[in-house]
């Protein structure tokens, strides 16, 4: 049952969830500042992550993701997916036989009537997250965060298979978020 569950969070992680908001990349709307969704899960070039806001993995640093996970990671993954600008740090070690460690970071444009129809949307579900300085609130697994018409869905997968796994994630995510919020607010 834990195994199904890693799983099912490392292709949350991957972007592979088919792009829900459980799965780990922000809603998407008509009246989104963003293009049109379209992509083609490519890796972005590097000369496309000119700024922060193109570049989510500006708003952690590897140290940062490695002092969160509490073990060594790889360089940052970059990839696309249609508007959606995605960053992954990945430990080197696997656990459970299967997964590593990780923290994703998913950036999208995102105007505020699309993040407001998506919290009227999962308004039974999330819970909100009122002393980041910004609109936040954790839905499943994942931390989402808007501002400066962005918005930022965090997840990190750690703590596998501990009784302490919920606190842990949530305590980590919530860590990323007062990392990257001021980073992504002087970005714009």
């Amino acid at each position: 049952m834990i195994l199904a569950g890693a799983l099912a969070g490392l292709a949350a992680c991957s972007g592979a969830g088919g792009g829900g908001r459980g799965a780990g990349t922000p809603s998407r709307g008509p009246d989104s500042s963003a293009p049109p969704a379209g992509g083609t899960g490519q890796r972005a070039a590097p000369a496309a992550a000119a700024s922060a806001a193109a570049d989510p993995c500006a708003l952690i640093t590897k140290d940062e993701a490695q002092g969160m996970l509490g073990e060594p990671v790889g360089d940052p993954q970059r990839s696309t997916l249609g508007s959606v600008s995605i960053c992954d740090y990945r430990t080197l070690q696997v656990h459970g036989g299967v997964l590593p460690y990780s923290v994703h970071l998913a950036l999208v444009p995102e105007g505020p009537s699309v993040w407001d129809a998506g919290k009227k949307l999962h308004a039974r579900e999330l819970r909100p997250v009122t002393d980041l300085g910004a609109d936040a609130y954790f839905l499943l697994d994942d931390l989402d965060v808007h501002v400066g018409g962005q918005s930022l869905t965090i997840n990190v997968l750690k703590s596998v298979d501990t009784p302490t796994h919920q606190h842990d994630v949530e305590a980590a995510e919530l860590t990323v978020a007062r990392a990257a919020i001021p980073r992504l607010q002087s970005s714009g």
